[in-house]
């Protein structure tokens, strides 16, 4: 009506969760109208504050003669959650991540407005909280590319885009392949052969993780088996599990009715796991992998010192073999550091009674450390890519 900008503010309250479930829902209720006071308190007379769901709340101003008003209000925002609240005699400190749309350049309806602020808050909270964010042409194209993935990636499996590739691991002082790790890619019919990073976010998000992990076990065993028909020797063939995917109650079921009907050897299968998906629930974790192990397959320990290093817990885990990150290898020749992690990486493994592996090897003098350090096992470019199953097939069985 007045011809001026219109803007909507998308506040979400960093680690809100913490404190609700730690002080319970009672103060965590009183703690959010403060945090609605101190909100509307920031604003100007025309402009509205609401209570959007949850930790969450909108700011409508109207009346803006410029884009640059905006972060006036929202600077005074920020300023003010740099005092503490004080709810029922106790103080609690808080920050917000704030995403930012206009109109009409962001949308013409309130609902694109929201949705486009709540994309931009999502890119305030990934710079760690305590933020704002203008929304972008940029990031409303990622969203509408990320939704025609999450469409396309419903049918993936049925129209039998799905595929693996197998990158071999190789016994570096025989030179002969010691086992193969199953590599899921998706054959996307206008983009091509997309790896992993592009997509298995997506199918955490939205549960398709859950048929497309049984599809990818179900394969790798089916492929396993057709080499050892071929004559080649059976092989430890490894499949990744996802936190989504030891969530399921029917994980365990699943993986024995799978190796029940292709009749693949439990021995020769390997479950890799993260250290970052076991913190999220230890104890429960460890209590599908000790039921896992009861199957016969074995655990490893993928990504090794990236995430939250347990130490406490890991004599606990039934992990059969663990994997060196990459990002140890990469600067081994320039940092001592580096090589002190990988070295005592490798010690832990020995004394806890497990193989290790060392993954992302690509340069001769990495291998050479690695061979110094007794670690043998090696999978990475300098020898194998993740391959197809007729290059593989090929590897075995030259010509």
């Amino acid at each position: 009506r007045t011809g001026k900008t219109v803007g909507i503010l998308f506040v979400d309250l960093d680690n809100f969760k913490t404190i609700n479930d730690a002080e319970g829902h009672e103060m965590g209720d009183a703690l959010l109208q403060a945090v609605a006071q101190r909100l509307s308190g920031c604003v100007r007379g025309p402009d509205t504050v609401a209570r959007f769901g949850g930790d969450e709340f909108l700011i409508l101003l109207t009346e803006l003669h410029t884009p640059e008003e905006v972060l006036t209000i929202v600077e005074r925002i920020r300023s003010s959650f740099r005092q503490p609240f004080t709810v029922r005699d106790q103080e609690f400190f808080l920050t917000a991540s704030i995403g930012i749309a206009l109109y009409p350049c962001d949308g013409e309806t309130p609902q694109e407005l929201i949705k486009n602020a709540d994309l931009a808050m999502y890119a305030a909270k990934a710079q760690r909280g305590d933020g704002c964010a203008f929304c972008s042409p940029e990031m409303k194209e990622s969203a509408l590319e990320k939704q025609r993935l999450i469409s396309r990636l419903h049918r993936a499996l049925e129209r039998k885009e799905l595929l693996l590739y197998y990158q071999p691991q190789v016994n570096a002082r025989t030179g002969e392949i010691a086992g193969l790790e199953a590599l899921l890619r998706w054959k996307h019919p206008e983009m091509g052969i997309l790896s992993p990073a592009s997509f298995i976010a997506l199918t955490e998000q939205t549960g398709l993780i859950i048929p497309i992990g049984e599809w990818v076990l179900q394969t790798a065993c089916e492929t396993a088996l057709h080499f050892h028909s071929l004559g080649i020797p059976p092989l430890p063939m490894a499949v990744n599990l996802s936190a989504i995917q030891l969530r399921d109650p029917e994980l365990p079921a699943k993986v024995e009715r799978v190796l029940r009907e292709t009749g693949f050897n439990p021995h020769h299968l390997e479950f890799e796991i993260t250290e970052s998906t076991i913190f999220q629930d230890p104890e429960k974790v460890i209590d599908v992998l000790k039921t896992l192990k009861a199957l016969g397959v074995r655990i490893t320990l993928d990504d090794f010192g990236t995430g939250y290093s347990f130490l406490s817990r890991l004599k606990l885990l039934p992990v059969d073999r663990i994997k060196i990150d990459r990002h140890f290898l990469q600067e081994i020749t320039a940092s001592e550091k580096n090589r002190a992690i990988v070295r005592n990486i490798i010690h832990l493994a020995q004394s806890l009674g497990a193989d290790i592996t060392a993954e992302g090897v690509e340069k001769e003098v990495q291998l050479a450390f690695l061979l110094e350090e007794c670690c043998e096992v090696i999978q990475g470019y300098y020898y194998y890519p993740p391959l197809p199953p007729e290059e593989l097939e090929a590897i075995f069985l030259p010509l």
